[in-house]
């Protein structure tokens, strides 16, 4: 299953780099820069952003009115009490595009069944 970090609207994966420290957002270059590390952390209302994401949309909510709070559901944030995220494994592209193939494969299959169902359906009101 994948989770998509609502401020950057990107997979929330760390790189490879993720075990090393938390650099602010101004030294990896900004959000969505490769060399970002993309810690993952959970806020104390239990959504998931990258660090570096929650951390930019805390200093620059777009209105006062979101300053300090989660994007979602605006409970107030502060970057001391969120909970760091280890994953098992990161997603690769490779998986991801697997995954939305069997998905799509499985759609197609489901459409042709559903028609089968509906031809079937029409036969039986023919038999009454």
């Amino acid at each position: 299953m994948s989770f998509i970090c609502s401020v950057c609207r990107e997979l929330l994966t760390c790189y490879s780099d993720c075990e090393s420290e938390v650099r602010p957002v101004e030294a990896s270059g900004g959000v969505g820069d490769p060399k970002d590390v993309r810690h993952l952390v959970s806020t104390k209302c239990g959504h998931l952003y990258h660090y570096s994401c929650l951390q930019e949309w805390l200093m620059q909510a777009m209105t006062p009115s979101y300053f300090g709070q989660c994007p979602i559901c605006c409970t107030e944030v502060d970057l001391g009490e969120c909970w760091r995220i280890y994953p098992s494994r990161d997603e690769g592209p490779e998986d991801l595009e697997a995954v939305t193939k069997e998905a799509k494969d499985t759609k197609e299959q489901l459409e042709k069944l559903s028609l089968t169902v509906d031809i079937l359906r029409y036969e039986v009101l023919l038999l009454f």
